[in-house]
């Protein structure tokens, strides 16, 4: 792992930080640059998914902690969809 806890490839100067701990349904894809906004079940104060935003405030990269109902799609669980621009292009397991 490289600075930031990210590896080489982090946007982030030091750890993200988590500025916003949320039940809402639909993340942002714009953030505070450099942060990482929480979203939470509402029933039971559980992490669902942190969305990443990078140095330009888009996001970047969501990480999910549940298999979103589907477990034969999502069987890895936490697993983390990438963003290219606007939109979700690939999920990718987390070690």
């Amino acid at each position: 792992m490289g600075k930031g806890g990210g590896g080489g490839n982090s946007p982030f100067p030091d750890p993200p930080i988590i500025i916003k701990i949320t039940d809402d349904r639909r993340l942002s894809l714009y953030g505070n640059p450099n942060t990482v906004t929480r979203q939470i079940r509402r029933r039971d104060g559980s992490t669902m998914m942190d969305r990443h935003y990078g140095r330009d405030g888009r996001a970047f990269r969501d990480i999910d902690y549940t298999n979103h109902g589907n477990s034969s799609t999502h069987s890895i669980v936490p697993h983390q969809h990438k963003f290219d621009g606007h939109s979700l292009w690939e999920k990718l397991e987390i070690q």
